[in-house]
């Protein structure tokens, strides 16, 4: 019998992609190779990189997998959640997803909680400065529109056309383009790059009288 090395492993390969230095696919130097040495590795951003927009996408794994198709299925057997079409897509079932992550703190406290190791398969994507907002959902007018700092989130809402007889206002939120999501609250919480969802109303369906009694 031969026995394999318990010191062998296969190396790790990930990608960074977009506004570095260099470009490419990179075998992790260590098990706990994290987001900040893969970024030095690639000789840093350039300086058309909008950092903030930077995302890492990262491969399930097959329990990770299994959890996602799951809360799929059930999505898809619930009629009440159904009806929201914005919340299906959202979901899908596709073997990656969107790590929402802060890169200028991770570039500021290498190490950090943010400074995720990286994971065999992770991509790393640094875009250029996106400078337009996205509007969807439950708006007359899906649309994209210029940025405006300062501009409150009734303008951006005006500019799709308004908002729709079934739209859930105070359910409205922002997805940024690293990934991570907020409830709308406030004008500030708009960036460049983003999107702003507004959700369908659940819709209501009276009772019968056989069922009130």
């Amino acid at each position: 019998f031969v026995y394999q090395s318990p010191w062998y492993k296969e190396q790790d390969n990930v990608t960074i992609s977009g506004e570095v230095l260099l470009p490419g696919v990179y075998a992790k130097l260590s098990e706990n190779e994290t987001i900040s040495s893969l970024i030095k590795r690639a000789g840093g951003f350039t300086k058309n990189a909008y950092i903030k927009g930077c995302t890492l996408v990262r491969k399930m794994n097959e329990s990770e997998f299994a959890r996602s198709k799951a809360l799929m299925d059930k999505i898809r057997k619930d009629k009440a959640l159904n009806n929201d079409s914005t919340l299906v897509e959202l979901i899908d079932n596709e073997r990656e997803y969107v790590i929402g992550l802060d890169f200028e703190k991770i570039m500021e406290d290498e190490g950090g909680k943010d400074d995720l190791i990286l994971r065999e398969g992770d991509r790393v994507i640094v875009p250029l400065y996106n400078g337009v907002v996205k509007i969807s959902g439950a708006v007359a007018n899906q649309s994209a529109v210029p940025f405006m700092k300062g501009q409150s989130i009734l303008h951006y809402i005006d500019m799709a056309g308004g908002y729709e007889s079934r739209a859930a206002k105070c359910k409205k939120y922002v997805v940024y383009m690293n990934g991570k999501t907020k409830k709308l609250r406030f004008a500030s919480q708009i960036q460049p790059g983003c999107e702003i969802v507004v959700p369908l109303k659940k819709e209501r369906r009276s009772m019968s009288a056989g069922e009130i009694v």
